[in-house]
């Protein structure tokens, strides 16, 4: 099933009953921004790059194209969205909302805004969904006393439980050809970096790969699959990191210029984008993956973060 084709019989069927049919969200959903804000098309080239941001008092998604040198709501209404990640071939975005009544859900949009549907429904808190490799099956977090790592086939609807163990595991990540998931996870009181096989079941060991900060987490999977990108506390302030999978060496890429979060490497692994937040502010900055200078990318007049690449633009 491919993402800019349609979508299985249940799932829409799941999005009428829920009242998520197109036209659900504000029309304002789509649409350029109305408020002052800068972009530094020339960095961003002709890449696209969605993120959060608060820059109209209510935290929403937007999406930045460098095709048309746009900044463009991807959702506009009166609650919190967050932890957005888009469809392998751009043409959707899926992320967590409290639209539902307070507590936090899955949706999955149009890039443009169109056609929101809910994707689950219950009591329970569901954050951080992330599209498989191949755009089949999403991987999130779900609170059922720990947070534990669930997948939801989008063809079957089936929901499988990854992890279930007597602690957290967060922010999931897959790697590049779909086999593996790195998570943070705390199970000795620290967070620390793990990565799992996507056939795991409950019970099975994973794989630690980072345990040398207090706190390391939101790890992201370069193109190759060989390096991940995470965020760490040390000397304090946030910084970014990478690992090596092959040598083991941990390298430093940002310090000191304010707490630098939500990594995600470019589609051609050179670059990594990252929230960066001082006092007042938070925007979204570009730096080389060695550690080259970073510079700012977006900046709204809200708090913006959590920035993820489209690895496949749509129609380019």
């Amino acid at each position: 099933m491919g993402l800019g084709r349609s979508w299985p019989v249940w799932l829409l069927f799941a999005g009428l009953l829920l009242g998520c049919q197109p036209g659900a969200e504000s029309s304002r959903a789509g649409s350029p921004v109305d408020f002052e804000h800068f972009v530094n098309w020339q960095l961003l080239g002709d890449r696209q790059i969605i993120f959060r941001s608060s820059a109209d008092g209510d935290w929403d998604i937007y999406f930045a194209d460098g095709f048309g040198d746009e900044l463009r709501r991807v959702t506009a209404d009166r609650h919190h969205n967050r932890y957005a990640d888009p469809s392998p071939d751009g043409s959707r975005v899926l992320y967590s909302s409290s639209a539902d009544g307070g507590d936090f859900d899955l949706f999955v949009v149009g890039i443009d805004g169109s056609g929101p549907i809910q994707l689950t429904a219950n009591d329970l808190e569901d954050y951080s969904p992330v599209f498989s490799p191949d755009g089949r099956r999403i991987v999130f977090e779900r609170d059922v006393d720990f947070f534990q790592l669930f997948e939801l086939d989008l063809d079957s609807g089936r929901v499988r439980q990854l992890t279930d163990v007597p602690w957290h595991n967060y922010a999931p990540d897959w790697s590049p050809d779909g086999h593996e998931l790195a998570y943070f996870a705390n199970p000795e009181g620290d967070f620390d970096i793990y990565v799992i096989r996507t056939e795991h079941a409950p019970g099975q060991d994973p794989e630690r790969v980072v345990d040398t900060f207090a706190f390391a987490q939101f790890p992201d999977f370069d193109p190759s699959g060989k390096r991940i990108a995470f965020e760490a506390f040390e000397s304090g302030d946030w910084d970014l990191f990478t690992f090596d999978r092959e040598s083991g060496e941990i390298r430093r890429v940002t310090r000191g210029g304010g707490d630098d979060r939500d990594p995600d490497y470019s589609p051609d692994g050179q670059q990594i984008a990252f929230s960066r937040a001082g006092e007042d502010s938070a925007d979204i900055w570009i730096t080389g993956a060695d550690g080259a200078r970073a510079d700012l990318l977006i900046s709204t007049p809200g708090r913006d973060s959590q920035p993820v690449w489209i690895k496949s633009p749509r129609g380019h």
